[in-house]
């Protein structure tokens, strides 16, 4: 069994062959979040070819996914939009998607965000963010010397 991951601290964003092997690692795909009542749910799910995806799909733009649990009380569908989807490959977890259905997604397959196509702007303003980091760090350093 694999621990639960720190969704907050997850290293990797999924490039194309990461989503290709998410779908054939069927034993290491979730779905984390927190669902109407407050509670952090972990949820096993498949990640599923583009062919088997219906339904408002767009090919590179969403991922689908099934739920491998039956449980309608603890369901993707009863988490908050955005929630993460992550897989567990080469020993780390990857980010692949972020959930965007709403509670009214009853049904065997759900759509995601496929990361990969936003994989160039989410490293950028990560980029931006350590160096704007890095900048207070020496601002506050330099501050506090005076």
């Amino acid at each position: 069994m694999i621990a639960q991951p720190d969704i907050a601290s997850i290293p990797k964003v999924a490039n194309k062959a990461q989503i290709v092997k998410a779908r054939q690692n069927k034993r290491e795909n979730y779905i984390s979040g927190i669902d109407s009542t407050g509670d952090d749910l972990f949820l096993k799910i498949n990640v599923l070819p583009d062919n088997k995806c219906k339904g408002g799909f767009t090919r590179g733009e969403h991922l689908c996914f099934a739920e491998m649990s039956k449980d309608e009380e603890e369901s993707a569908c009863s988490l908050m939009p955005g929630s993460p989807i992550v897989s567990y490959i080469g020993q780390s977890w990857t980010l692949l998607g972020l959930a965007s259905f709403s509670k009214r997604c009853k049904g065997q397959q759900k759509k995601a965000l496929n990361i990969v196509s936003y994989r160039r702007w989410i490293n950028k303003i990560i980029s931006t963010l350590v160096y704007a980091s890095v900048f207070i760090f020496l601002f506050i350093l330099v501050e506090s010397q005076d």
